[in-house]
């Protein structure tokens, strides 16, 4: 896909007026890859988020809502969770279809959503994610309480977070006040290839998330469930803008992706609010002195890889462990992936 073919000067009243982008092509691919699959199709559980302009607030298609949302249309979903503002423009679900002939105000009002890119409201969906399954957990609890059984009270101890940033460019030397204070609307929303604005709110809403979620962990004493990988620094200022899709640019993204698998694990220091590396203590008792044990300590850094192979190999437990319980129960003849994951 490329930007709409015309002169520099008519691209930049395009830029300013308009979305930067046709979707044209956009939407006939992902509408043929989609085909009419929806959401109630996947074969675990998704939560995609979009925001609605016509009634702003953060939308988001659930496979564990009402029964009208899991019956969405990938195609659409994905269309609309894309649609990032300057870049392509918003996209409108009505649902269930209302036919031509309605002429009921109400009806309209109620089914229309206006939606834009997931990212403006919920650019790290860590908490709606979590969210989700403390809803569903307490719904659980009053179909337990009704059918006489124990309630199952939620325990992060019990829930796994993988959370990945995906990075953004930005200016290699930041912006000083002084730059700033000479900014009007358009200073603040452009800056060269750069949006200063935007990328400030984005930023700074995914770092208060993020924060926010390994908080939630740390009160309960369960940080090692949630592992946040984000792109260093450095690794950002090497970064071009979202919609260059050169050689160049693409080959800089696989060099972050393995870049960011060597990276040594990081979690937050609470106590200093900054974010420190993970280690490993390895040690062999050497003498014993006094009742006391002295060790020779080496520190193994611990990597994102080698995290991620532990998310691993708890997640695969887990799925063997529920298939297990469904055998035993009765409830399944064959092996069946769980619709449900926690």
């Amino acid at each position: 896909m490329s930007p709409l073919k015309a002169s520099w000067l008519a691209e930049l009243i395009i830029t300013w007026w308009g979305p930067r982008y046709d979707c044209t092509a956009l939407h006939e691919i992902i509408t043929k890859q989609m085909g009419e699959l929806t959401l109630k199709d996947t074969l675990t559980g998704l939560l995609v988020p979009a925001f609605d302009v016509r009634n702003p607030g953060t939308f988001l298609f659930s496979s564990f809502h009402k029964v009208l949302i899991r019956d969405q249309q990938l195609k659409d979903i994905c269309i609309a969770t894309t649609a990032a503002p300057t870049y392509f423009r918003p996209y409108c679900i009505i649902w269930p279809p209302i036919d031509s002939k309605t002429t009921d105000p109400h009806q309209i009002e109620k089914d229309t959503y206006e939606l834009i890119d997931g990212g403006i409201a919920a650019n790290n969906p860590s908490l709606h994610a979590i969210w989700n399954i403390v809803m569903r957990t307490r719904q659980r609890q009053r179909e337990n309480t009704a059918a006489g059984h124990p309630d199952h009270v939620l325990n992060l101890k019990d829930c796994i977070v993988i959370s990945v940033g995906t990075g953004g460019a930005v200016r290699k030397q930041g912006y000083t006040a002084e730059e700033c204070g000479k900014w009007g609307a358009i200073g603040w929303l452009k800056n060269g290839s750069y949006n200063p604005l935007i990328d400030m709110l984005t930023h700074a809403n995914a770092k208060l998330i993020y924060t926010t979620t390994a908080f939630l962990f740390h009160l309960q004493g369960c940080e090692g469930n949630f592992l946040r990988i984000e792109p260093s620094e450095e690794h950002n200022k090497a970064l071009k803008p979202m919609d260059d899709t050169s050689t160049e640019n693409m080959h800089n993204l696989i060099r972050v992706g393995k870049d960011l698998l060597e990276a040594p694990l990081s979690r937050i220091d609470f106590t200093k609010g900054v974010w420190k590396h993970e280690h490993i203590l390895q040690g062999d008792t050497t003498n014993k002195q006094g009742g006391s044990t002295s060790y020779n300590e080496t520190k193994e850094t611990q990597t994102n890889e080698k995290e991620l192979e532990r998310f691993a190999k708890i997640l695969s437990e887990e799925r063997k462990k529920r298939l297990e319980n469904q055998k035993m129960e009765g409830q399944v003849k064959a092996p069946e992936a769980p619709r449900e994951e926690a």
